[in-house]
């Protein structure tokens, strides 16, 4: 689409960050094939039940018309053992409608 800046063909790791980024926590866990919470099941973000959580492109992409932010991306960006990459944003906390939100992902060597 037109004015959401320039094409590239995403790694799976930029992708993984997306959606991971995006995700939004679960309300509890459901029994198999049903919408009946499990109540004596505890979940927290990042936890064995939820992961990442849902999965939500509103919340993962900027979507005009959707949704206003911002979304900063490097794509296969190699770091070599010993190295470093540094970005440094300037958040006009005052402006942001939300928090900000960073996410790594990689490849592992094979």
């Amino acid at each position: 689409p037109r004015g959401l800046g320039e094409p590239m063909n995403p790694s799976g790791t930029l992708i993984k960050a997306l959606l991971a980024n995006g995700a939004q926590p679960l309300n509890g866990v459901e029994v198999g094939g049903t919408s009946t919470l499990i109540s004596d099941q505890p979940i927290a973000p990042y936890d064995n039940n939820q992961n990442m959580g849902a999965a939500n492109l509103l919340t993962s992409l900027p979507l005009p018309g959707s949704n206003d932010f911002s979304l900063f991306v490097q794509n296969d960006v190699t770091i070599g053992s010993g190295e470093t990459k540094t970005y440094n944003f300037d958040v006009d906390k005052q402006k942001c409608s939300s928090d900000f939100s960073a996410t790594l992902s990689w490849y592992d060597p094979p």
